[in-house]
């Protein structure tokens, strides 16, 4: 879980580091690809608000198969096209994907005894810390001579594209996520709206969707 979710927040924060070298190279302003970001944040938020009820219904082990593969395969195209209006398509489709993760994960490690769920939460935090050192330090270090702005998208995306193969083992590094029982009530859409709204959950949904706008 730690290596792929550092992995996944590797083909996240990516973009932050060739902001210039991006816009140079489509020919756009800054603000136009940090309009990027701001998709990406808000396209997150709203994943996560959405999926939840998805993840419950699958097999944590499978949907953080989906998302590496697919976040990987997102960044992969991001490091290829040269279409503003396509990275702007498939930068939106990475977020929605990578807010997968978190819940899947949530999921995993609900089924871990009191002190190993700890350490996995701190582990987690290391992972994401080190997500940015190799992002912002190594990776941008690496690139640093060039005008290339892919290689910020292309290595990210095969690291991550590394960990997927750990879950066609899922049974076996895993084992949790195959025998995770389902035991949350299925609700409706409608009915986690309306509790949404009856315990004033709204309110936080809102700014998170705001901040994540302003970011």
């Amino acid at each position: 879980c730690c290596l792929t979710y550092g992995a996944a927040y590797m083909c996240r924060i990516n973009l932050s580091c060739t902001v210039d070298k991006m816009a140079a190279g489509m020919g756009r302003d800054i603000s136009a690809i940090s309009l990027l970001g701001s998709i990406q944040a808000i396209v997150y938020a709203m994943g996560q608000f959405l999926n939840g009820k998805l993840i419950n219904r699958w097999k944590p082990g499978r949907v953080l198969l989906f998302a590496a593969l697919g976040s990987s395969l997102c960044n992969f195209a991001m490091g290829l096209v040269t279409s503003y209006a396509a990275s702007l398509i498939f930068w939106a489709v990475n977020a929605y994907i990578q807010s997968f993760l978190w819940g899947a994960i949530v999921r995993i490690i609900a089924t871990y005894p009191v002190s190993r769920s700890h350490t996995s939460i701190m582990v987690l935090g290391i992972s994401m810390s080190a997500a940015y050192v190799v992002t912002w330090s190594l990776i941008a270090a690496l690139l640093s001579g060039t005008t290339d702005w892919h290689g910020h998208f292309l290595i990210p995306g095969a690291v991550l594209l590394l960990t997927v193969p750990l879950w066609f083992t899922v049974k076996k590094i895993c084992p949790e996520t195959e025998s995770l029982q389902q035991d949350m009530v299925q609700r409706s859409y409608g009915q986690i709206f309306r509790y949404i709204w009856q315990e004033k959950v709204t309110i936080y949904c809102a700014v998170s969707v705001l901040l994540g706008a302003l970011r």
